[in-house]
């Protein structure tokens, strides 16, 4: 047998971790995350060890899972490799409907609230964290009680200068 060093699949967990919550110190809001695969020790050569440790693909929302590309080198050489999935959940303060709203309807203040949540699947510029973002806006379709209102589910505010003629239609 020859002289060999162990490193521990939690010691490895812990670098993994913290390179993953390094690129998410960017995202707007609470991150939490937690390793997705187990990883085991690692029985390597004695020596002085560098570690590498690089994201694999790419990722335009906040949140989801991530695959990182585990390299440990010795002297410049690659002595061991793994994968490691690290999932990540980002919370954060959003409006929210705390009651249906229909298509076209415009939104008033007492039909959103804002409300600390798990955000995933758009992008950092779609949500919305003020509810005077939202009021006097319209509904593009219809926004179901306890959903959370994004950029998308609204249609532009008309905003009429002070002063400027409009025009009036009443029918019955």
């Amino acid at each position: 047998t020859r002289a060999a060093q162990v490193v521990s699949g939690a010691e490895i967990g812990a670098k993994v971790l913290a390179v993953a919550a390094e690129q998410a110190a960017g995202v707007e809001g609470e991150v939490q995350q937690e390793l997705a695969t187990p990883l085991a020790d690692a029985v390597l050569p004695l020596g002085e060890l560098t570690w590498q440790i690089e994201p694999l693909g790419v990722h335009l929302a906040a949140g989801g899972s991530r695959t990182f590309r585990v390299v440990a080198r010795m002297r410049g050489e690659e002595v061991w490799q793994t994968l490691a999935r690290v999932k990540q959940q980002v919370s954060r303060d959003v409006v929210v409907a705390v009651r249906a709203v229909r298509r076209n309807q415009i939104i008033r203040a007492a039909d959103v609230a804002v409300e600390h949540r798990p955000v995933a699947g758009l992008k950092d510029e779609a949500y919305l964290t003020r509810s005077v973002d939202v009021v006097v806006a319209r509904a593009k379709r219809p926004i179901g009680r306890g959903e959370w209102v994004h950029k998308g589910l609204l249609l532009a505010v008309v905003d009429v200068p002070e002063g400027s003629p409009v025009l009036l239609v009443y029918q019955t």
